[in-house]
């Protein structure tokens, strides 16, 4: 498997960078944005928390790093290790905010007992050494998508299809879930192939409507992420479609897989 990975993001409107509340996580070598994919064997996830919940932006990171740093284990046995870890999550933010001199307030404390909230989609990718094509197995809770692009035609997405299914209340995965067939009732399940030139988008809602969107209008989104070179040109493409309308004032998310 060779290829590379790129992620870019950016808060919404209002926001500052501190209040950005999804998460991503590659595992692969490489810097914060950019990863090098040399193995047999990629993990991608991208979670969005939930703005109605506190601390929704912690507990979509821990949902994407468990998933990333379980090697083998799927999405259901990841998402019940990090509901295991959140007590722990939770008591180390609390002394945090007390070794900062800002302890919880007792307006705080019924937001923190309702717990948080994040869609999840986590995608893996295999091959067999020196091969150039190879399979993807994803899971998904939520709206965040995954789209598969292959000699320029969308072959694949996952798990919404249309930019009509987007709504304002996703199945989402909670700091207090114990039951496995609640899961296992909003877990959607996808598996291809991918051959080598072949391109995936992971991404959280706003992003995912926008690109079905323009894809139903016959347009080439991916062609635009693709000619969108760093960071900065990332942050001002956001900046001009929500002036333009087309895009959602949301926290926005995007990793972007590439195989030679």
């Amino acid at each position: 498997m060779r290829g590379n990975a790129v992620a870019r993001w950016w808060q919404k409107d209002g926001s500052t960078e501190g209040e950005y509340e999804d998460a991503y996580a590659v595992g692969a070598p490489g810097r914060d944005d950019t990863w090098q994919l040399t193995d047999g064997r990629l993990r991608v996830a991208v979670a969005d928390g939930a703005t109605e919940s506190m601390l929704s932006g912690r507990w979509a990171r821990s949902l994407v790093r468990t998933y990333v740093d379980a090697q083998r284990m799927q999405l259901r046995g990841c998402v019940f290790r990090a509901v295991s870890g959140w007590p722990q999550s939770l008591q180390d933010y609390t002394h945090g905010r007390e070794q900062a001199g800002r302890p919880i307030s007792w307006y705080e404390e019924p937001g923190l007992e309702r717990g948080a909230h994040a869609t999840l989609l986590v995608a893996e990718f295999c091959s067999e050494p020196g091969d150039r094509t190879g399979t993807w197995l994803a899971e998904a809770v939520g709206d965040s998508c995954l789209f598969q692009v292959s000699g320029g035609v969308l072959t694949a997405a996952f798990p919404l299809t249309a930019s009509v299914e987007f709504g304002s209340s996703p199945a989402l995965v909670h700091t207090g879930l114990r039951k496995r067939r609640v899961l296992d009732r909003h877990r959607s399940t996808r598996a291809g192939t991918w051959t080598s030139g072949d391109t995936f988008f992971l991404c959280t809602d706003a992003l995912a409507e926008w690109f079905l969107s323009q894809h139903e209008s016959a347009a080439a989104p991916w062609l635009t992420w693709r000619d969108l070179p760093g960071p900065a040109e990332f942050r001002d493409w956001v900046a001009d479609e929500r002036q333009a309308g087309r895009l959602k004032n949301d926290d926005v998310t995007l990793v972007t897989v590439v195989f030679d």
